[in-house]
């Protein structure tokens, strides 16, 4: 099955991600309380536009994997901000 491909309209959540995007590039540098806020206001909103688009109840379900996957990947929030082994 394809991937539909989400596409945001609602400017306030294209400005909101653009923003968490800034900020899940800069965790790769350095760790800021700030930006994780901002990274994770961006996902809420972008997984709530998503329900919508994908006229889904809940982020569940087969369809919501593979779209919301899809798009994780797509805008680099699927990428990790830090390697794992730095955690330590």
């Amino acid at each position: 099955m394809a991937v539909l491909r989400l596409e945001f309209t609602n400017q306030q959540v294209i400005e909101t991600i653009a923003t968490g995007r800034r900020a899940w590039e800069s965790l790769k540098r350095y760790e800021s309380w700030a930006w994780w806020v901002e990274v994770g206001l961006a996902l809420d909103k972008a997984r709530t536009e998503a329900m919508h688009i994908l006229n889904l109840n809940q982020p569940t379900g087969q369809i919501w994997s593979r779209e919301w996957g899809a798009w994780l990947q797509e805008t680099g929030f699927g990428e990790s901000a830090k390697p794992i082994a730095a955690m330590h």
